[in-house]
């Protein structure tokens, strides 16, 4: 992605700048030629500068992302020497291209101009000078530093993205054939599952006059489609497809190849996508009961799961066999079906009463293998019948259910490259980067989502997860402009309750919504108790959110007793439902507001052990330490700020009003006290982390 020829320097798309050198202030001589400097270190320092968009890198950024690995003393001497390096590889000029100051290093606009920048501010023709399919960025800067390399990973997939954005958008709206048919046959260098691609190939190549070819077109996409993801393209490819056949109805017949690989099937069946995109099928066996006295609760269960597990529009539910046989005989029945799981219960009989005991088994491999059990316990045959009692013990292992086959699907795409999953492989693998709250991940999880959405923007899951993943930014992440986060999760909310009204989801992210948003705690109140109503009817399962909420409106009200009585219901279930990652931290927050200091410090440390890069959680982890005077609140100290250098406590706090105000300011003092500024442009204080001060001045030489 940069000029790299210099003299006795083998070229390679990983140089960093083309460095012009002026020869007198009236320019009227320029020479112009590329300074590659030699060591990796040295490179990977100049790369940082040259992707920063001429913004002030700090050291601290500088260090972390160079030598991750050392300790903050001897990383920050290894920079000092790499900048000495790389101002000598600049030669005299160095200080007019780099502006080295106290804190922070910038590149300086006037005698540099990088490649990269180019890209972003040109438009189709920049794309011209690139090679297709792109070489990856900066390839040859391997084994540097792992921080290195997840910067360099995340710089990459955002170059795809912007060249993906440029190239869609001469597809869609290029009067030139030739040119959309070129932008479209790039398009597929880059992900060949790219539906924008296979829609301009096809319509510039019909564009162009050639109408067989581009049923040839239509054949290829059909074929990749069904070898790649075991299903047809999306509706938009489809509708071009059938326009296409619908002006030659024979053609079919002209073609080398049949259309489809199946000869039973149709080119009707192929154009005809699913009523639901699914992410798995599950058929529910029969349940064993020992006991003629429980076939009422037999009953119950049957009818809630069935209930149940159609409301997650993820999943297509099979009706088991009318008339159940042996186990392998009822197997083979869900593997001709379709079905990639099967879930089996029993009553197992007690002297107190009964326990469920269910088993989810995959049985898309030769030997079916389990994959997640559960079991709940059961009133006495005398209650049994009760079906809101039923519906609401049935409903949380529903609920884990639903996750189990999520996190089991994710698992088995996980080698695959993203251009190769389709539309529901994709939101799961941004599913599963959201649970590991990381903010390194959040370009990436941007562009599977992008994919995904102009795969299937109307999927139950992509709208679910989309919401996810816009309160994730907002609260775990904690990005800068607040507002702007607070608009993306109401309108992704919105568009989920659009495709999904009947799932309780929705109603749990709105109000969690109405809680991050400043006075709308009302609304949220309202929200939090039609929930509380639901759970008792049996209609929706207590999941973690939930429960975190339901303690947040105790503590407002000053039901102390009850909050904690509905933490401890909260840490019982958490271990059920992998989304409880993202409200772990807050739960360990109202812990300790409540007077639970030991319990809550023991799972912000475990939070912040599994999640190091969790930033709500970090900071949690300094407001507590720092409220007691604990040695550890510089460590925590060094944390946070090598996760989030440039947090503030204005940014935490404009997420937290819903907190009561003494909570608040408990929040906001000891925030300050452990040396977190009030203002972003301070930058972290204290204890010899980063002074404040401007950035701007003569250049140190005392490197």
């Amino acid at each position: 992605m940069f000029d790299s020829a210099r003299r006795g320097v083998p070229p390679s798309d990983t140089t960093l700048l083309r460095v012009r050198l002026l020869g007198n202030m009236e320019a009227r001589s320029l020479v112009e030629e590329s300074l590659l400097p030699v060591g990796g270190k040295t490179r990977g320092l100049l790369a940082i500068l040259a992707l920063a968009d001429r913004r002030p890198v700090s050291r601290a950024q500088l260090a972390t992302l160079l030598w991750s690995r050392r300790p903050d003393d001897l990383a920050r001497a290894s920079l000092r020497q790499e900048i000495h390096r790389l101002l000598s590889a600049l030669g005299p000029f160095g200080v007019d291209i780099i502006d080295v100051q106290r804190h922070a290093l910038t590149l300086k606009p006037a005698l540099t101009s990088v490649d990269v920048e180019r890209l972003y501010a040109g438009g189709l023709a920049v794309l011209d000078e690139l090679e297709f399919p792109l070489r990856p960025l900066l390839h040859d800067l391997g084994s540097i530093d792992p921080a290195f390399d997840l910067w360099r990973d995340e710089h990459a997939a955002r170059i795809v993205k912007h060249v993906e954005k440029v190239l869609i958008a001469a597809v869609q709206e290029h009067s030139d054939p030739a040119v959309r048919l070129q932008a479209a046959e790039r398009l597929l260098t880059l992900d060949a599952c790219s539906e924008p691609g296979w829609r301009g190939r096809i319509e510039a190549t019909l564009a162009q006059g050639d109408e067989t070819k581009a049923l040839l077109h239509a054949e290829e996409a059909l074929r990749f489609f069904q070898s790649r993801t075991g299903q047809p393209p999306g509706p938009a490819t489809l509708r071009v497809i059938e326009a296409l056949r619908a002006r030659r109805p024979n053609a079919g017949e002209h073609l080398e190849t049949p259309l489809l690989d199946t000869p039973s099937a149709t080119l009707g069946e192929i154009l005809l996508p699913p009523t639901l995109p699914t992410v798995a099928t599950l058929m529910a066996l029969p349940i064993e009961s020992p006991d003629p006295a429980f076939a009422p609760a037999v009953e119950a269960i049957l009818d809630g799961l069935d209930e149940m597990l159609v409301t997650h529009q993820f999943l297509r539910v099979i009706p088991p066999p009318e008339h159940p046989g042996a186990m392998q005989e009822e197997l083979g029945f869900a593997r001709k079906a379709g079905a990639q799981f099967v879930l089996r219960g029993m009553l197992r009989i007690g002297v107190s009463g009964a326990r469920f005991v269910t088993r989810l088994l995959d049985v898309s491999r030769e030997v079916p293998t389990i994959v997640w059990a559960a079991s709940i316990d059961l009133p006495e045959p005398t209650v049994i019948a009760a079906q809101d009692e039923m519906r609401r013990r049935v409903r949380p292992l529903v609920e884990a259910l639903c996750w189990a086959v999520l996190q089991h699907e994710s698992r088995r795409h996980a080698s695959r490259p993203a251009r190769e999953l389709n539309a529901g492989g994709l939101v799961l693998r941004a599913l599963m980067l959201i649970l590991r709250c990381d903010n390194r991940l959040i370009e990436e999880i941007d562009m599977l989502l992008s994919r995904a959405a102009r795969l299937d923007a109307e999927s139950p899951l992509f709208c679910f997860v989309s919401a996810l993943f816009e309160l994730s930014r907002v609260t775990i992440f904690l990005q800068d402009d607040e507002t702007a986060g607070m608009e993306r999760l109401l309108s992704a909310i919105q568009r989920y309750q659009l495709v999904s009204p009947e799932n309780g989801w929705a109603l749990l992210l709105m109000a969690m919504q109405s809680l991050l948003t400043p006075g709308q705690t009302d609304k949220a109140a309202i929200f939090i108790d039609i929930h509380r109503q639901r759970i008792a009817a049996g209609q929706e399962a207590n999941v973690p959110l939930g429960a975190v909420m339901g303690a947040i409106m105790a503590l407002r009200d000053g039901r102390k007793d009850e909050a904690v009585e509905v933490l401890a219901l909260y840490i019982a279930m958490r271990h059920e439902i992998p989304v409880a990652v993202l409200s772990d931290a807050t739960a360990a927050l109202l812990l300790f507001l409540v007077g639970q200091a030991e319990e809550a410090r023991r799972l912000i440390t475990l939070v912040v052990g599994l999640y190091p890069r969790n930033t709500l959680a970090l900071v949690y982890r300094l407001a507590m330490e720092a409220a007691i005077d604990s040695p550890s609140t510089t460590e925590a100290r060094m944390q946070l700020r090598r996760t989030s250098p440039e947090l503030c406590v204005e940014r935490v706090l404009a997420t937290h009003g819903f907190l009561p105000d003494a909570h608040l300011a408990w929040l906001s003092d000891s925030l300050r006290k452990a040396g977190l500024p009030d203002k972003a442009e301070a930058g972290l204080v204290g204890a010899g982390i980063v002074e404040t001060g401007s950035l701007a001045g003569p250049v140190r030489r005392d490197m």
